[in-house]
């Protein structure tokens, strides 16, 4: 089995644990030497075209965070993130990102990956943020096919419920071509992150693959 720990984070960081505190005495399994931490990284922080054609030109969902409101006394909203409301297909602002978590113990960025009947959406903080950063080497990258219904929940509200924008339900064809533009434009970078020699590829629905 791969010596590998992936932690499942948008704002939780994994602890470290010694070799040691690892490994239960009685298993008879040596110990781990290495880990490698991974972390999931959803990329709707930029402009998109879907996302322009539904909410107005340069939407992106940091919008969201601007307008979040007080719900309390105390309640600090909103909040301003210290680097600022970044365009993360930048490959400056990306390349911040890139040396924060590396700095921080992260190896890598597991990015929330969309493709649909009719293609690819919001993979600009990928293929000119990630890739196209100075630094992209010292992190390695890879993809969770985010294969879900996507709804219109920016923002949610309680009195309408969410109309489904793109299903996840993909045909046969479809997922030729999505496949191919994966091993095409994915697999072939340096950094992308491999097991034992073969590139790391996630699903997150299996039913929806099913259908």
């Amino acid at each position: 089995m791969p010596r590998v720990v992936r932690t499942m984070l948008y704002c939780l960081m994994l602890g470290w644990l010694g070799a040691e505190a690892a490994q239960p005495e009685t298993t008879g399994v040596e110990p781990m030497s290495e880990y490698t931490v991974a972390c999931y990284y959803f990329p709707n922080y930029h402009v998109d075209p879907r996302n322009e054609a539904r909410h107005g030109k340069g939407w992106t969902e940091w919008e969201l965070v601007k307008q979040a409101k007080p719900r309390f006394p105390g309640h600090r909203q909103p909040r301003i993130p210290l680097w600022g409301h970044g365009d993360e297909s930048d490959p400056a602002i990306m390349a911040k990102k890139i040396d924060a978590a590396a700095d921080h113990a992260i190896d890598v960025f597991i990015f929330d990956w969309y493709y649909y009947n009719d293609g690819l959406f919001l993979e600009r903080c990928l293929e000119r943020g990630f890739m196209k950063a100075p630094n992209a080497g010292r992190l390695k990258f890879a993809l969770m096919w985010a294969n879900h219904d996507w709804y219109d929940i920016h923002p949610a509200t309680l009195a309408h419920p969410p109309e489904l924008l793109y299903p996840g339900t993909i045909t046969p064809e479809t997922f030729e071509r999505m496949t191919d533009y994966v091993i095409e434009t994915y697999f072939k970078h340096p950094s992308y992150w491999t097991i034992e020699g073969c590139p790391y590829f996630s699903v997150y629905e299996l039913h929806t693959l099913v259908k």
